[in-house]
């Protein structure tokens, strides 16, 4: 018997300071699929709802493990895919073979979508790879303003 997929949908706002202006999307993602990728992506931009196909690019998934999955999917920048492996089981403080872990990757990617994303799931804001470089030093180092005040909010008193 073929194990179903596990099929998330997940809206978000995105945008940065080094990404377009802010829009809104919903995204279907299938996490069976060796090529990940939104299956359908809708998106509004200045209130207007458009239709999108977004190709995320793909990695050979489900071979190694989730948390390795969520890991190239926060590499991909892609926020539908990370919800997609969170909501399946992936660890958001997923550490790849060199110990980097899921929050670092989104950090140097200056995804604050991601980062947020990560951190409402129970990544450690404190983490750090190991080299004993914090998400927060990293941000500060690439000066990614934004970034590094949500991290400070999210660090213990």
């Amino acid at each position: 018997m073929c194990a179903r997929p596990t099929v998330a949908s997940f809206s978000a706002s995105t945008g940065s300071r080094r990404q377009p202006p802010r829009r809104s999307t919903t995204a279907l993602v299938d996490t069976q699929a060796q090529a990940y990728y939104p299956m359908l992506q809708t998106v509004r931009i200045e209130g207007q709802p458009q239709l999108a196909f977004e190709p995320v690019g793909g990695w050979d998934t489900g071979r190694i493990s989730l948390d390795r999955d969520l890991i190239e999917a926060v590499k991909k920048g892609c926020v539908a895919i990370v919800h997609a492996f969170l909501a399946k089981g992936a660890s958001a403080d997923a550490r790849d073979e060199k110990g980097g872990t899921a929050l670092h990757w989104a950090v140097a990617r200056g995804r604050l979508d991601v980062i947020e994303l990560l951190l409402a799931h129970g990544a450690d804001a404190g983490v750090q790879d190991a080299a004993g470089c914090s998400v927060l030093e990293l941000a500060e180092r690439r000066e990614l303003g934004e970034i590094t005040e949500a991290l400070r909010r999210r660090l213990p008193k």
